[in-house]
C-alpha cells in the first residue's frame, strides 16, 4: 500500500529566472489548471521550472539555500509609477477595464525587472462618496501567476493614502469576484449596488467598463 503524503506536505514547484537569479515557489494549486493556468504566462516573463518537490514552502526554500546558494527568493519591490506608465500597463493587462482618466497617485510592483502589478488612487468616482477625507482605488492589475501581489498593493496604498491624512479607502468589484485580497488587506464589504450605463438619451457614451453589478468595500485609516 502507498503511503499518502502528509497534510503539511505538498507538491511545489520551483522557479528560476535567470536574469535576476531569483526563485519563487508555487504548489500545484497556484500553477492551476484550465482558465486559471499561470505557467504560460511565467514563462514569457522568462520564468522556467527548475524543480519540483514534495515539501513544505520552508523546506523548498532551505533546500535552495543549501543547494543552489546563487538563487535567491523573489521578493517583490515597490516603486512609483507615474500615471502615464500606470495607464498603458493596466490597457494592456486588465481583464476587463480600461484606464482610469485621472489619479492622485499609483504605485507599481516589480520582481526588480520587470513591472508586475499597478494599483491607482484617485477621487471617488461617485459624487456622494467625494466628501474629501475618502480615496478611491480606481484601478488595480496584477500580471497572473503571483501571488499575494493583490493583498500587498492594496496595503501599500492603505499607507499612503492614511498619510496623505485620508479617512477611508474605498473600491469596488464585480459581484461574481471574492474579495480574498480585500479582505485580507483590512477592508470591509459594505454593500452593492445594481452598476448601470453611462449612456443616456440625453448624454450618448460609449460604456468602456462592466455595467453589471458591483460590491463596494471600504477600509478605515483612523486610528
Amino acid at each position: 500500500m502507498i503511503e499518502s503524503i502528509p497534510q503539511k506536505y505538498k507538491w511545489v514547484f520551483i522557479l528560476t529566472k535567470e536574469s535576476t537569479k531569483k526563485y519563487m515557489i508555487l504548489t500545484e494549486e497556484e500553477i492551476g489548471d484550465g482558465d486559471t493556468y499561470v505557467l504560460g504566462d511565467l514563462m514569457d516573463d522568462g520564468w522556467e521550472i527548475f524543480c519540483d518537490l514534495c515539501h513544505t514552502h520552508k523546506q523548498a526554500v532551505m533546500y535552495m539555500n543549501d543547494y543552489f546558494p546563487e538563487y535567491t527568493l523573489m521578493r517583490y519591490q515597490i516603486v512609483p509609477i507615474t500615471f502615464k506608465e500606470a495607464k498603458l500597463f493596466v490597457g494592456k493587462y486588465h481583464r476587463h477595464h480600461v484606464a482610469p482618466q485621472g489619479c492622485k497617485f499609483a504605485v507599481a510592483a516589480t520582481d526588480g525587472e520587470i513591472i508586475l502589478g499597478v494599483i491607482v488612487a484617485g477621487r471617488p468616482v461617485s459624487r456622494y462618496r467625494d466628501d474629501g477625507k475618502t480615496l478611491e482605488v480606481t484601478r488595480l492589475c496584477v500580471k497572473k501567476g503571483y501571488k499575494n501581489l493583490c493583498s500587498l498593493l492594496y496595503s501599500k496604498v492603505s499607507h499612503i493614502a492614511k498619510e496623505m491624512g485620508y479617512q477611508n479607502l474605498i473600491t469596488y468589484t464585480l459581484l461574481e469576484e471574492s474579495g480574498k485580497s480585500l479582505l485580507a488587506s483590512g477592508f470591509t464589504l459594505i454593500g452593492s449596488n445594481r452598476g448601470g450605463s453611462w449612456n443616456s438619451k440625453s448624454r450618448r457614451r460609449m460604456d468602456k467598463h462592466p455595467v453589471a453589478g458591483k460590491n463596494v468595500y471600504n477600509k478605515s485609516l483612523v486610528g
